[in-house]
């Protein structure tokens, strides 16, 4: 190890654990070591020669920032759509209450007519029978 980090030969030496570097247990990296250091070393690469001081990182970064704004559009044109859907519903409300209240003001009209017509012709009636 120090060998490795220092170019300095190891000793053995015993550091309080009672036992020689030659006696220890190489250390066995768990199963995500080879995935988290693939990907520590993919994020520092260069993205590609086009665009030089960007890592793969720093681009993922910048996508995920543009992708978190285009779910913002979404969210925002959905809410409203969703206005719009209940704004047209309460119109077709109204549009119904007033095709109700012509419906009776015509049948009032009607009937109205009805009642000036049979009175005309009661009028007629009895001028005939004088």
């Amino acid at each position: 190890m120090l060998d490795d980090a220092f170019g300095i030969a190891s000793m053995n030496v015993d550091m309080g654990t009672g036992i020689g570097n030659e006696q220890r247990m190489p250390e066995v990296p768990n199963d995500e070591a080879p995935k988290f250091y693939r990907l520590l070393k993919e994020y520092q690469e260069p993205l590609m020669t086009t665009l030089r001081g960007y890592s793969k990182g720093q681009h993922q970064l910048l996508q995920q920032k543009e992708m978190q704004k285009q779910q913002q559009i979404i969210q925002e044109q959905a809410q409203r759509i969703k206005e719009l859907e209940e704004m047209q519903e309460q119109h077709k409300k109204e549009l119904e209450k007033i095709r109700e209240q012509n419906k009776k003001e015509l049948l009032e009209q009607q009937q109205h007519a009805m009642d000036v017509f049979k009175q005309e012709m009661m009028d007629m009636f009895a001028r005939r029978v004088e």
